[in-house]
């Protein structure tokens, strides 16, 4: 019954924060498979949104999103709006990790109207967070395509000018070792180009 398949649910949620992979897959399953007798469509829907959870862990990010959309028709279809804040959550991350950005806004911006209809502002404040960590890596994204550019087109000056704001939002995102790295590049490469210049005066 229903005990059953929660039981399932806790055994899988400890399989897979041990990387127990495999095994938390079967407890997934075994949920599921209860669930769906039952029916009981809020735990089906947990155990979709876990199974999503275990494939992303896992880097299969087409079962991921499969899963986690499963669980949001689920949540839709039976009214459970809370739980269906957190699949969207979990969905739009899925999407920034395939820079599929767009998708991934749509699915914050369809999050945070449930929130807002339900006046829940904890998860209003959670999903502002995550949004503006978003347009961070939207931001980094697009400097990162610049970077290539300029790089192509051996515009030293415009790639030291870009790799300093790729620094900056690395530095925000806490990637610290990633932004120290970045703005050493930055130095090596002004230097070099003051080093040119000396070397084209000396030579007129």
């Amino acid at each position: 019954g229903r005990g059953e398949a929660e039981s399932w649910l806790q055994i899988a949620a400890v399989q897979l924060h041990q990387q127990e992979y495999s095994a938390a897959e079967n407890a997934y399953r075994s949920a599921l498979r209860l669930a769906e007798t039952l029916p009981d469509p809020v735990t089906t829907g947990m155990a979709w949104d876990g199974l999503g959870a275990l494939y992303t862990a896992r880097d299969d990010l087409p079962k991921a999103q499969d899963a986690y959309q499963r669980a949001l028709r689920l949540w839709y279809d039976s009214s459970a709006l809370a739980q269906a804040i957190d699949t969207l959550r979990h969905l739009s991350d899925l999407y920034r990790a395939q820079e599929t950005f767009d998708e991934a806004e749509k699915a914050l911006q369809e999050a945070l109207a449930i929130a807002q209809k339900l006046d829940d502002s904890g998860q209003q404040q959670r999903l502002l967070e995550q949004s503006a960590q978003l347009h961070q890596a939207m931001a980094l994204h697009s400097y990162r395509e610049e970077l290539t550019i300029w790089r192509a087109l051996a515009d030293q000056a415009q790639e030291g000018a870009t790799l300093h704001n790729i620094g900056l939002i690395l530095q925000e995102m806490g990637e610290l070792d990633e932004a120290h790295a970045t703005f050493t590049e930055e130095i090596l490469l002004w230097r070099a180009l003051r080093q040119q210049a000396k070397a084209a005066e000396a030579h007129y």
